[in-house]
């Protein structure tokens, strides 16, 4: 019995110390250039050419209450200058003068209705921005986990910072995410 416990203890032993001679699996470490990743997804540009198509029309709808806005202004040059001719009766200058601070209530109105249309329409169009980035950017960090795990990778640097110094092109997986991204492969 004691030589069968020496045994199987020597073998554990002769085991234990096989295992920590053994070289340890060397640290694995790939790149990203993110922003190179972003710029070329193609779905982003998708979203970032609609994002700007929809602040084009934005910007014609100011553009057209604006127009209208100076045609209000120019009406109500034209009821002053009615204010002021003299050829008028005083019962027609005082419905011109009437009819003029009328026209500046309506010019006051559509002025804030431009300027609430502004801001809400920049406070959207910012937020969906924002939205578009962090989506995006999600996946491709997804598609850069997923490829790291394939390949047994301990850790993805961000090449597009300041926090890579140098990196051998080799360990570079930029255009292998790109790739794959735009593929429409959906991460694991």
């Amino acid at each position: 019995m004691k030589k069968l416990l020496s045994l199987t203890l020597f073998i554990s032993l002769g085991s234990l110390i096989s295992l920590q001679a053994q070289p340890k699996e060397s640290l694995e470490f790939l790149t990203v250039d993110i922003a190179e990743a972003f710029k070329r997804y193609t779905k982003a540009q998708n979203a970032k050419e609609k994002l700007e198509g929809d602040l084009k029309t934005a910007q014609e709808e100011i553009n057209q209450m604006l127009e209208e806005g100076q045609a209000l202004v120019q009406e109500l040059e034209d009821l002053r200058a009615r204010v002021k001719n003299p050829a008028l009766t005083e019962e027609a200058r005082e419905a011109a003068a009437s009819e003029a601070a009328a026209k500046e209530d309506d010019i006051r109105k559509k002025q804030a209705k431009l300027t609430e249309f502004e801001q809400q329409t920049r406070r959207t169009l910012a937020q969906r921005e924002r939205s578009i980035i962090s989506n995006h950017l999600a996946e491709i960090k997804d598609i850069t986990s997923q490829m790291a795990k394939e390949r047994n990778v301990a850790i993805v640097f961000n090449s597009s910072g300041n926090t890579v110094i140098y990196a051998q092109e080799m360990y570079d997986i930029t255009p292998e995410v790109i790739e794959r991204i735009n593929s429409g492969e959906a991460p694991e």
